[in-house]
């Protein structure tokens, strides 16, 4: 049986006349229908935006699913699902309500132990950054000390004038004697002082009551140990006569007399 025109029209919905053209015909039927290709693609967005949108706000009051528990459903089975999912989750609540601590315990042991892994972790990792800094702390304080101490130290030592026939090996030998006898340190007001061999404090000898300071101390051995550069009062200065020259034809020169 031929396929008649007029029924594949009333098929589709489309009124065709003698005056009716294909470009008519094509934008009359484009217009009412969805291909297969764009409806399913167009449909499945639909479904990813219901999707996302009920689930971040089913989240918010603890009700939450894998992506695979919807995989395949239809739009319309959405609602159903969601549904189910809610009353689920208040027929958990209420069952709650007459639990004892022992059986609320059992029932979200594995998220309690979770979450105090989680936390144990993060209060490692606390520790941990916590000391490192703290060591850090303690590596530049233990810096700043000793620069300062070195750096008082070494003022001390420059204005100490050595002998010119004392050999390098003897200053840095009463470099050495020094650190040996003294503990050259700070106090806790971060105050430059010296202590002994056996720790006591070393007491100035021009200030009462006041710590010794590096000069005075480093100044006080270095007279005692022979090394200084000694000025000698008795000694005079000599001067050396200049010759008169005499004529080239060998008789005397006389000295101008003052006027």
């Amino acid at each position: 049986m031929a396929i008649e025109l007029k029924d594949v029209a009333d098929f589709i919905g489309i009124d065709i006349t003698e005056e009716t053209t294909v470009d008519q015909i094509k934008e009359s039927f484009n217009s009412k229908y969805v291909p297969v290709e764009k409806h399913s693609k167009e449909l499945g967005a639909v479904n990813g935006i219901i999707s996302s949108a009920t689930k971040k706000a089913f989240k918010e009051i603890g009700v939450e699913y894998e992506a695979d528990e919807i995989k395949g459903l239809e739009t319309k089975d959405l609602p159903s699902f969601f549904a189910e999912k809610v009353k689920a989750k208040f027929t958990d609540l209420e069952s709650q309500k007459g639990a004892t601590a022992e059986q609320l315990e059992e029932k979200y042991k594995g998220d309690i132990d979770k979450f105090k892994g989680q936390l144990l972790e993060k209060d490692t990792l606390l520790t941990d950054v916590k000391n490192q800094f703290d060591t850090f702390k303690t590596e530049i304080g233990q810096k700043e000390r000793s620069n300062k101490i070195q750096g008082e130290f070494g003022k001390s030592l420059s204005t100490l004038k050595f002998s010119e026939s004392v050999h390098e090996l003897a200053k840095e030998g009463f470099k050495a004697n020094l650190a040996k006898t003294y503990s050259f340190d700070l106090n806790e007001d971060g105050k430059h002082v010296v202590k002994d061999a056996e720790g006591n404090l070393i007491t100035s000898k021009v200030r009462a009551g006041e710590p010794a300071t590096y000069e005075e101390v480093i100044t006080t051995a270095f007279k005692d140990s022979g090394l200084e550069q000694v000025v000698n009062p008795k000694k005079t200065t000599t001067f050396t006569p200049t010759p008169v020259p005499q004529p080239s034809n060998g008789s005397r020169q006389v000295a101008p007399r003052d006027a």
